[in-house]
């Protein structure tokens, strides 16, 4: 539909690509970048500059997903990102800052 997927995840090793091939969702994304190929984590706002940096040249906006509003949702903003905060159990108030969901059926309506 237009749109392509990618991950960004704090990840300890380089197994992240080999996990989602074996969960059998790897051929969805675009990208995937973990923390320990960036060298960084989030919640540094580099390690959303970083994958910005490589893939703003391909697509005409980025949205970032995240489920922790301090560790994903601000760093991303910080970084220039749009970002979208995934909360499936209502953890968080419901006036935050930003964009809330709680699923990623949601995500379609967004985009439109």
């Amino acid at each position: 539909d237009g749109y392509a997927l990618g991950v960004l995840s704090n990840w300890a090793a380089d197994t992240l690509e080999d996990i989602l091939e074996k969960l059998g969702v790897k051929k969805f994304f675009r990208f995937i970048y973990s923390s320990h190929d960036l060298k960084l984590d989030k919640p540094d706002p580099r390690i959303f500059t970083a994958v910005f940096r490589k893939q703003r040249s391909k697509y005409s906006k980025i949205y970032y997903v995240g489920d922790d509003y301090e560790t994903d949702i601000l760093p991303a903003r910080k970084a220039g990102l749009e970002a979208i905060l995934i909360d499936r159990p209502s953890y968080y108030p419901a006036k935050i800052d930003g964009v809330k969901i709680k699923s990623l059926e949601q995500i379609e309506k967004l985009l439109d």
